[in-house]
């Protein structure tokens, strides 16, 4: 199955920008976990919350809910992409500054997801918790954090067009 990806979505977008490529599986756990936390934005105990939310989540809806924190180029790219089985219903987050791109926060959607939150949903939730000033206010952590919630919380309620205030 094919995966659509957000337009700000940097497994395929930023990766096929770059004629080489970025696969690096070396870069991965050897256990399996649904939180690669390279850059550290979590405490182990936010970690672990978030781990649980994120499996609580999968087996109350059927969506996968992926969260990558990476400084890019130090990334494993594509291999996430089996890690993790990413197919229609995965959400990726990615956590990653890319150079100074003003937003924290990029998404990668499955096409099935779109069906609970749309393109819209995307752009806002970016733009509401991955921005300079929450960053600077609340922290790399509660970004991740609260941008989770508000895919959990709509994903619950059977969709959302934008996230909840």
């Amino acid at each position: 199955a094919s995966v659509a990806l957000a337009a700000q979505g940097p497994i395929g977008a930023a990766v096929a920008a770059r004629p080489d490529g970025v696969n690096r599986p070396e870069l991965l756990p050897k256990e399996f976990t649904t939180v690669i936390d390279q850059e550290k934005f979590l405490t182990s105990g936010e970690r672990t919350k978030m781990q649980s939310d994120i499996a609580d989540l999968e087996t109350k809806t059927g969506f996968k809910f992926r969260l990558l924190t990476q400084r890019f180029p130090q990334t494993p790219g594509l291999a996430i992409k089996d890690y993790w089985g990413v197919d229609d219903n995965t959400i990726v987050l990615v956590a990653d500054y890319f150079g100074g791109s003003g937003n924290l926060l990029k998404f990668n959607v499955g096409e099935k997801v779109y069906d609970k939150l749309p393109p819209r949903f995307w752009s806002v939730l970016a733009a509401k918790y991955g921005n300079t000033f929450f960053l600077k206010e609340k922290g790399e952590d509660q970004s991740i954090i609260q941008a989770f919630r508000a895919v959990r919380d709509c994903l619950l309620l059977d969709g959302c067009k934008v996230p909840p205030n």
